[in-house]
């Protein structure tokens, strides 16, 4: 039997925990191009940092500040 997918929106992540970028879930091209210029696009491994006001997430050296509804559209594994 093969390995059951554990996939989960970037919002379900606890404080201080990792995962990995699989999945931009959104048609809106403008802004899968942002995050991705970013350096946010599947692969990518991204720790939270802080879950409120805003979820910041930090990739590599970067810090993103991100609404909770685009962080809703970023599916990761964790």
């Amino acid at each position: 039997m093969g390995k059951i997918a554990n996939y989960i929106p970037l919002t379900k992540v606890n404080k201080n925990e990792s995962a990995c970028v699989v999945e931009i879930k959104t048609n809106d091209i403008p802004k899968v191009r942002k995050l991705a210029a970013f350096g946010l696009m599947p692969g990518s491994l991204v720790k939270v940092i802080q879950k409120y006001p805003a979820i910041v997430i930090q990739s590599g050296y970067t810090q993103l500040a991100l609404d909770e509804d685009i962080a809703a559209e970023i599916i990761v594994e964790p």
